[in-house]
């Protein structure tokens, strides 16, 4: 895999998943504003785009990656993504069908940004996964203010697992 900074996964981080890309653009953006904005989040982050993901998307975010430093650092595409999540202190992700499996398998710490449009599916499990401990779920409709976000991130290391649930 392309990666901007290779030995990031040798210490703990937070995997960064928006699925195929698509429509992650949100999510990754509000996550690199919470690091813009606390430089002091305790875990960097590890940020994989999606193949999907917009060709000016990615390269504006590849360019305020590189301004923030050592805390963030990002990867294109990884076809065995559920390698790093194994490693991953934690996750953040929209909350589609497959990466909240995934998420309960290797009973990962997560925070949830669901999309609500086109449809409200990630929305629904999201918030049902926070019913039942699983899981934070962080709304966009709730307002994107980095702050938010980054008292999720810092958080996230002392969430319980999802099988503590």
């Amino acid at each position: 895999p392309d990666r901007a900074e290779p030995g990031v996964a040798a210490e703990p981080f937070i995997l960064v998943t928006a699925g195929g890309g698509g429509d992650g653009d949100g999510l990754i953006d509000w996550v690199i504003s919470a690091y813009e904005a606390d430089p002091g989040i305790p875990l960097p982050a590890l940020v994989a785009f999606g193949p999907f993901l917009a060709p000016e998307s990615r390269a504006a975010f590849l360019g305020r990656i590189a301004r923030i430093g050592r805390n963030v650092s990002a990867i294109t595409f990884d076809s065995e993504i559920e390698l790093l999540m194994e490693k991953a202190s934690g996750v953040v992700a929209m909350g589609g069908y497959n990466t909240f499996c995934e998420i309960l398998s290797f009973d990962k710490r997560a925070v949830l940004v669901p999309r609500t449009t086109p449809r409200r599916e990630q929305e629904i499990r999201a918030t049902a996964a926070e019913s039942l401990g699983l899981a934070r779920t962080v709304l966009e409709a709730d307002g994107r203010d980095p702050a938010r976000m980054a008292a999720a991130l810092r958080a996230l290391p002392d969430q319980a697992r999802p099988s503590r649930a």
